[in-house]
């Protein structure tokens, strides 16, 4: 994304972007048109820190945290903060489509995409389902190793996201090993090892320890 935001539009899936530009000091964060990947910053005594993980800044002792409670009644009822907000007043998270660029001038936000420009197609059921369909295989397709045949490591839940996955993973060839954790009387696990028996995948059971 360096000096292009706007070619992130391109991007497919949920992700957190970083492009560094030695040349100009320049710092590129961004996350995905939905904003499924949250990236959250703080900017302290001219550091910027940031990180996917809340609680890895919340870790950091030179990053301020002043409970927001407005952030926290926004939770309550909605079950998340509005906006850029989180439960913190000084720690922002960067918005669906939205990017960060720091350089020595300073930093500043905008965004690579506008949802508002798409315009509604009228699809069938049919034409809908199979256009979702061809954006997340495309979407595992950019993210799995290039050599087919590879093996590819995958947590397989039992539910239908971790299924679909895992599905399209063997079916693009590759050497699919998956794990899951063993929960007694679970649905989603009778699922998992179905799922991987029914399409002869490796699948590894860890015990469910809540203590």
């Amino acid at each position: 994304i360096e000096n292009r935001p706007q070619e992130l539009s391109h991007a497919n899936g949920t992700f957190a972007a970083l492009a560094w530009d030695a040349a100009s000091s320049r710092l590129w964060l961004a996350s995905d048109s939905l904003g499924g990947w949250p990236l959250y910053f703080v900017e302290s005594a001219g550091i910027l820190y940031f990180s996917t993980i809340l609680e890895i800044l919340l870790r950091i002792p030179a990053v301020p945290r002043s409970f927001d409670f407005a952030a926290f009644a926004e939770q309550e009822a909605f079950c998340y903060p509005l906006g850029d907000l989180t439960l913190y007043r000084e720690i922002r998270v960067l918005e669906d489509s939205e990017y960060l660029c720091l350089d020595p001038s300073g930093a500043r936000r905008g965004r690579y995409f506008d949802w508002s420009r798409i315009e509604f197609r009228p699809l069938s059921m049919e034409q809908a389902a199979a256009e979702c369909a061809a954006a997340l295989t495309a979407a595992v397709r950019d993210r799995a190793p290039r050599t087919t045949g590879a093996q590819v490591q995958v947590v397989l839940s039992g539910g239908l996201d971790s299924r679909c996955v895992t599905a399209l993973l063997h079916s693009m060839g590759f050497s699919v090993r998956a794990a899951t954790l063993r929960i007694p009387d679970s649905q989603d696990n009778h699922y998992a090892k179905r799922f991987a028996s029914v399409h002869g995948i490796e699948l590894i059971e860890t015990p469910h320890d809540t203590d």
